[in-house]
């Protein structure tokens, strides 16, 4: 008996048969190539944060990553070994 499954290679009328279709994947390289268009979405996107009301798990969510991430970008800085020279009276971390 002969599997009835497509194989990597078969066609449904006539078009490729995806394995893994993604519907936002083109979205997201075209939005990435318009760095306008980025601009525009997150400015949406604040104004929205800033008018909409959030429940308190999403602002804590929030704060959550914003703390963390603010931490990551500390640490990162602070141990950099390629400091600039530039200026000598920056005091280190």
């Amino acid at each position: 008996m002969t599997d009835a499954s497509p194989e990597a290679g078969a066609t449904a009328g006539g078009e490729p048969v995806a394995a893994a279709v993604n519907p936002f994947g083109d979205v997201f390289r075209k939005i990435g190539q318009r760095g306008d268009i980025a601009l525009a979405l997150g400015i949406v996107a604040i104004l929205v944060v800033l008018l909409l009301p959030m429940p308190t798990w999403m602002l804590d969510f929030s704060l959550a990553i914003s703390i963390t991430f603010s931490v990551l970008i500390l640490i990162r800085c602070c141990s950099s070994r390629n400091r600039s020279s530039s200026t000598p009276s920056r005091p280190s971390c």
